[in-house]
């Protein structure tokens, strides 16, 4: 039953509303039974109704019909998981954690699904969490590395976890708990030894993947709780930054011994990048371990194979034990081929980009020095054809790079200075965001477009934004690259246009069924999010070449955008169509002249 109702959640998130209160009373009432497959199928039904928290999925229902898990549900929820962390059955505790962190993440199953909860449903309740973990899973013994079973270092994995999302949601308001950080970096050197500037595993100590894989995940979440406590202007970080070096010490002495193996580097980097994100310039002096192993990791040689298939290319996908995907495919003029990816290269390539955006984002002008190396590592993934995950995260790098590189120049340069990074990085990365946007397929997945697109307008506006001293931009864009990806990214409009019109249109013939109305909404809404940016990245360059743009909006954007003006009212109406048409008008007469 409680497996049936969890199916009919994700199938009709908006029809099950109704259904909400009766379905968390039964997986409340049943988490108490004494069978443990029970209590893993409640604790799985209630953290899907913490992560889709399906009540406010559709904004047309009414107050009354807008039930909110965790809003109305959360004590109880809370406090019956909180028995089952400290199950003996290590499935159960271990799912039990997993359903904390499903309650501390924000979103609706669709948005915002990595953004914390408010605080508020989280704070009151962080003590009894925290004695039940430090009472349960985290009260195992360390002392003896090969007496620890794989069973508990699974639930000591997931509890580390659990103690994380507590403390990035809470903030500021975990620093009376944040004593429990020093057991964290305790678990970061399990079954290690230090000598010197070598860390390695002890001696008689049989290493595995769940020791390392512990190592990882308590050196992240140290760098998590360092970062909630430290606050959002930094008001705390005195209290986080000996254990900070402590950390960042380890992580650099793993790096520059080359013995990677011992702690999964891409949690080592991302915790690098937290840390990053608190100390800011004192980091700095981290930068020449840290930054080759990134970009090591983005420049490898991507593995990639095709051989013949002896098989019937019907689009199967296989993958093995070493991260290779196979795709058996029939390639016109060819015929059947077999061909291979390294799938966790392209992983280790996405997360690099994300630790290049959060160094990038955190040292700001501090990171000019290594502007350079950076945008030539990823400006080529921003083309990578095999994974769309890659292509988005580097362009989101990329964007902090040149914002680096700008606020270095106005920090350094009295005059503009056109030779600069900023200067020479601009011309070339528009033109590769641009072109990137226009061979991403509609069938892609939006969120890629909307990172790159994204990526675009953050590009134009530092451009247009940061000034030196004389009062010139230190990155200008040209007229004629101006013009050419003006005019792509009008085509691009008018595409997106076209989709939110279909949408529309759609959501009207849905009528009877409000969760195919709150796929299409959400879908419409996702490329009115997406037209923002490319009309945020047209309407930067206006303003930055003012009346010399005037020749190419009329040229490529009067007659899209005066379609869009004028077209007449009606059921089916894009009013967001005609808002971005009256904001570029607007522009055009404000800042090109009469």
């Amino acid at each position: 039953v409680l497996s049936i109702l969890e199916r009919c959640l994700a199938a009709a998130p908006v029809t099950f509303v109704p259904h909400v209160p009766a379905t968390v009373d039964a997986a409340l009432r049943l988490i108490a039974s004494p069978s443990a497959r029970v209590q893993y199928q409640a604790l799985q039904l209630l953290g899907s109704l913490c992560c889709a928290n399906s009540v406010e999925a559709d904004s047309s229902l009414s107050p009354s019909q807008q039930i909110l898990v965790r809003e109305n549900y959360g004590g109880r929820i809370l406090e019956a998981v909180s028995h089952l962390i400290r199950s003996p059955c290590t499935k159960v505790a271990s799912h039990a954690c997993l359903t904390v962190v499903s309650y501390c993440r924000g979103g609706n199953g669709s948005e915002n699904c990595a953004v914390p909860v408010e605080k508020g449903l989280i704070v009151p309740y962080i003590g009894p969490l925290l004695d039940a973990l430090r009472s349960g899973p985290l009260s195992v013994d360390l002392s003896n590395p090969n007496a620890v079973d794989e069973g508990a270092l699974t639930v000591l994995i997931r509890a580390i976890g659990a103690v994380a999302c507590l403390a990035d949601a809470s903030g500021e308001d975990f620093l009376p708990h944040y004593g429990v950080v020093s057991g964290m970096t305790a678990c970061a050197l399990f079954g290690l030894e230090k000598s010197g500037q070598v860390i390695k595993v002890a001696a008689n100590v049989k290493s595995t993947h769940e020791m390392s894989m512990l190592r990882g995940s308590a050196i992240e979440a140290a760098s998590i709780i360092g970062a909630a406590v430290s606050g959002p202007e930094g008001e705390n970080v005195s209290v986080y930054a000996s254990d900070a070096s402590e950390i960042m010490t380890i992580a650099t002495t793993v790096l520059n011994s080359g013995n990677t193996d011992i702690i999964p580097l891409d949690q080592l980097l991302a915790a690098c990048a937290r840390i990053a994100a608190v100390m800011k310039s004192q980091y700095v002096q981290f930068m020449p371990s840290v930054l080759p192993h990134i970009l090591k990791r983005a420049t490898e040689k991507l593995e990639v194979s095709i051989t013949d298939d002896a098989g019937d290319a019907t689009h199967s996908v296989d993958e093995d034990d070493d991260g290779i995907e196979g795709y058996s495919v029939s390639i016109p003029g060819m015929g059947a081929k077999k061909v291979k990816i390294n799938t966790t290269q392209l992983e280790e390539k996405a997360q690099s980009a994300r630790a290049i955006y959060e160094h990038a984002r955190a040292l700001g002008v501090e990171y000019g020095p290594f502007v350079e190396a950076s945008a030539t590592a990823f400006l080529p993934l921003v083309h990578c054809e095999y994974s769309g995950d890659v292509r988005s995260t580097s362009a989101q790098a990329l964007c902090q790079i040149f914002k680096a590189a700008c606020l270095s120049a106005v920090s350094n340069d009295p005059s503009n200075n056109s030779q600069g990074p900023s200067q020479s990085l601009l011309p070339v990365l528009a033109r590769a965001l641009t072109k990137q946007l226009a061979e991403e397929s509609d069938d892609d997945d939006i969120e890629n477009r909307y990172a790159i697109a994204d990526a675009l307008s953050e590009v134009m506006w530092d451009a247009h934004t940061h000034k030196a001293g004389n009062g010139d931009r230190v990155a200008q864009i040209s007229l004629s690259d101006a013009r050419e990806i003006v005019q792509c990214l009008m085509t691009l409009i008018t595409a997106c246009l076209s989709r939110r019109s279909t949408l529309l249109s759609e959501m009207a013939d849905y009528s009877f069924d409000n969760d195919e109305i709150a796929r299409c909404e959400e879908r419409a809404n996702a490329e009115s999010e997406y037209l923002t940016h490319l009309i945020d990245s047209v309407g930067y360059q206006l303003k930055s070449l003012g009346a010399s743009f005037a020749p190419i909006f009329a040229e490529s954007m009067a007659g899209p955008l005066g379609q869009a003006l004028t077209s007449k009212s009606g059921t089916n109406m894009d009013v967001r169509a005609k808002l971005s048409a009256i904001c570029l008008f607007d522009d055009c007469v404000e800042h090109c002249g009469p």
